[in-house]
C-alpha cells in the first residue's frame, strides 16, 4: 500500500484535532506524564479510570496497519503496526500501542529481547488499513485495562512479544479469546491480523 503524502496526512490529522508530540508522534490528549513526574502513577491510568467509571457504550477497536508480508525481504523495515483504541458512545477515548523502547530493535539479532513500552495516545486510528470493533461490558473493559497496566514495560521481542501480541493479549483479556488472524505457524504480526480481520468481516457480509 503506498504511503499518503506526508504533508497532506499531517494537515488531515491537525484538522481532526491531533497534535505533534516531541518524539514525532501524534496525540489527541495531553502527553502522559512519566512515572517520576506523576508521583508513581502509570501512564494513562487516570484517563483509563475515568473511562471505566463513566457510563456509556464501550467499544474496543483492534487497529492494524499492514505494510509488508512476513515473507518480504524488508519485512523488518516495513513490519507495519497493530494497536488498540477505546471509544465511549462512539467517541474516541484513548489508544494504546506496544513498541520497543526508543523505537529500535536489534537489526543484527532481532530474536533478542529489548526493553518495551506501551505508548498511550500515540497512534492515529486513521492510519489503520483495517480494524475490528468489539463491544465491551464494564467488566470486560476493566479486564482489558488491567492487562495494559500489567504490560506497560513488558520486554519487546519480534518473535515472542511484539505489538500484535500485545493487541491479541488485550483482546483476549477482555473477551476470553484471540481476534481473528492469529497464526500459530509463525510469529504474530500485523500482516496476519490484517488478513484475518478482513476475512472475518467479509464472512459477516
Amino acid at each position: 500500500m503506498p504511503w499518503p503524502d506526508p504533508a497532506a496526512a499531517h494537515r488531515r490529522m491537525l484538522e481532526q484535532g491531533w497534535r505533534r508530540t516531541e518524539d514525532g508522534g501524534y496525540t489527541r490528549a495531553p502527553v502522559p506524564e512519566t512515572e517520576e513526574s506523576a508521583g508513581g502513577q502509570q501512564p494513562g491510568t487516570a484517563q483509563q479510570e475515568q473511562g471505566a467509571d463513566a457510563e456509556g457504550d464501550i467499544t474496543l477497536r483492534v487497529l492494524v496497519r499492514k505494510n509488508a508480508s512476513f515473507r518480504d525481504e524488508d519485512y523488518f523495515e516495513r513490519v507495519g503496526h497493530s494497536w488498540v483504541a477505546f471509544y465511549k458512545d462512539d467517541k474516541f477515548q484513548f489508544s494504546a500501542g506496544f513498541y520497543p523502547k526508543g523505537g529500535q530493535i536489534n537489526q543484527e539479532a532481532p530474536h533478542r529481547s529489548v526493553p518495551g513500552e506501551v505508548r498511550m495516545n500515540y497512534d492515529d486510528p486513521g492510519g489503520a488499513t483495517t480494524d475490528l470493533s468489539v463491544p465491551l461490558t464494564q467488566k470486560q473493559f476493566s479486564k482489558s485495562q488491567k492487562y495494559i497496566q500489567e504490560n506497560l514495560n513488558h520486554e519487546y521481542n519480534v518473535f515472542r512479544y511484539n505489538c500484535s501480541d500485545f493487541v491479541i493479549g488485550v483482546h483476549k483479556a477482555a473477551t476470553g479469546h484471540s481476534p481473528p488472524g492469529r497464526n500459530l505457524l509463525m510469529p504474530n504480526n500485523p500482516n496476519d491480523l490484517h488478513s484475518g480481520i478482513k476475512k472475518h468481516k467479509n464472512s459477516k457480509k
